[in-house]
């Protein structure tokens, strides 16, 4: 018998760089990888970035790194498992 092959999930990241403008976290850059379809209205330069950490988190992404000026999240895709079906 052969093995099954394993499908490898790939995560999407979005890496948000900001930067103080009149006291409010601004997007002062964007990057996907992946997906972020639902979001991508929040992802715009100068949008204020508590709103678009709050509409990702709500989709799934997770804040996996935060440095001086850049935010990094990440989502790993759910794959549709097919069961392979039991022989009698």
């Amino acid at each position: 018998m052969s093995r099954p092959i394993r499908r490898i999930k790939r995560p999407d990241v979005v890496t948000l760089r900001v930067a103080t403008i009149h006291g409010v976290l601004t997007i002062t850059g964007a990057c996907v990888i992946g997906k972020a379809d639902r979001c991508a209205h929040l992802l715009r330069v100068g949008s204020p970035l508590a709103p678009a950490l709050a509409g990702l988190k709500d989709i799934g992404f997770c804040l996996i790194a935060v440095r001086r000026n850049v935010r990094v999240l990440r989502r790993f895709r759910k794959h549709h498992h097919h069961p392979r079906p039991r022989p009698f």
